[in-house]
């Protein structure tokens, strides 16, 4: 079980935009989304309160999850007792490798191996990437780290499929794929 942050920024805004905090399970080969809270972007100048929320959920996604959070996460979700204790220090890696390292050491070609993510996310090229970024090895399953800001010799991982519509002077639909991202991927092995 993972915590969610999504973020909608269709505009490439630099001011607030609509976040949506969840819980997904990773297991057999598939990512299960749960919702949670959507905090909205604010539709006139009251951004205090817009910035209290942030940082409260925030602080939660980003904090540590305690064993009675995860009881009550399970009890609301419905889920059966299989999560019942937090365990994922051990799995922890934070290993930057090089990409042809990476391959080597996990026995996998990028190329041939797709990352899933949240709201059917799939990683699609991986032809600027120097670099990969394990975050979590649970052998089975690894959980990787993608970002990217314009510069290109920050590309962390992948690419994903992530686009938004676009229409131009004439109302015709063209998909436009994000210039941004921090993305977390995840490798079923």
């Amino acid at each position: 079980m993972a915590k969610t942050r999504l973020i909608e920024n269709y505009l490439g805004t630099h001011g607030e935009v609509t976040v949506k905090y969840g819980f997904c399970l990773i297991e057999n080969k598939s990512i299960s989304e749960f919702k949670g809270i959507r905090l909205e972007s604010p539709k006139n100048n009251n951004t205090q309160e817009y910035y209290k929320k942030l940082k409260f959920w925030d602080a939660i996604f980003y904090g540590e999850t305690t064993n009675s959070q995860l009881k009550e996460i399970t009890s609301y979700l419905k889920l059966d007792n299989s999560y019942d204790s937090v365990n994922v220090k051990s799995y922890y890696k934070n290993k930057k490798l090089k990409k042809s390292i990476f391959e080597e050491e996990y026995k996998l070609k990028l190329a041939e191996t797709p990352q899933l993510s949240l709201k059917n996310g799939q990683s699609d090229d991986y032809e600027k990437t120097k670099d990969i970024l394990v975050l979590y090895d649970f052998g089975d399953i690894l959980i990787l780290h993608n970002e990217f800001f314009y510069v290109e010799d920050d590309l962390v991982g992948a690419s994903f499929n992530y686009y938004h519509p676009w229409f131009d002077a004439n109302r015709n639909e063209h998909s436009v794929k994000y210039e941004e991202y921090v993305i977390t991927g995840i490798i079923f092995k």
